[in-house]
């Protein structure tokens, strides 16, 4: 019977906190962790991921990497899913360096790095306009054999864009175009706006 109650305590934590993440309510989320805590209820990889999300939702990246930090080391088992939660965290606040270290924190931790994770990652670096590091993680994507898509080929253009590197936004969208990547409108209004072709000498 004790057990059952446990269990029963777990299962209304979980959902407790998923309805904080779903409601960006990220202080109740980590109220409810350390409540959890103090009753000595086991923490698992989704109660976590959902309190991480919370914080990512709630637009608190520090939380979220906090949070994130302390499961590793309380031996929390963190996926994919998690990782990246803190990284769009960090993206949100334009973080850049903070997700390049979550990034290189998955691969020390062997944590699967997927397609959304690299994205992220040059998503943050690009609103922080660092088109160098944004150019080296689509290599890198490249480099893992992962697909390239059009949201990483956008944010990286963009990341040159921001950095007023026009030829380098053209050259990225040239190789988008020989990788047969689909291309959208923001392709083209991030790699050809009237300031990008006054640049290279194309706009009167």
């Amino acid at each position: 019977m004790v057990q059952g109650r446990v269990q029963m305590n777990t299962i209304t934590y979980s959902a407790a906190i998923s309805a904080c993440e779903k409601g960006c309510e990220w202080q109740k989320a980590l109220a409810l962790l350390s409540s959890m805590a103090q009753g000595r209820l086991k923490m698992d990889t989704i109660i976590c991921s959902a309190a991480v999300s919370a914080c990512e939702k709630g637009g608190d990246w520090m939380r979220a990497v906090e949070l994130l930090q302390a499961m590793l080391q309380n031996v929390v088992r963190v996926d994919t899913i998690t990782c990246n939660a803190a990284m769009s965290a960090c993206e949100n606040c334009c973080e850049w360096v903070r997700a390049l270290k979550l990034l290189g924190s998955m691969e020390q931790e062997q944590i699967n790095m997927s397609i959304i994770s690299y994205n992220v990652a040059i998503s943050t670096c690009g609103r922080g306009g660092e088109w160098v590091k944004a150019l080296e993680l689509l290599r890198s994507i490249v480099q893992a054999r992962l697909q390239t898509d059009t949201i990483n080929y956008n944010a990286t253009i963009g990341a040159c864009m921001r950095s007023c590197e026009w030829l380098k936004s053209l050259n990225v969208l040239n190789t988008m175009v020989q990788a047969k990547v689909q291309t959208d409108l923001s392709t083209y209004t991030y790699a050809i706006s009237p300031a990008t072709l006054e640049q290279v000498g194309l706009w009167r």
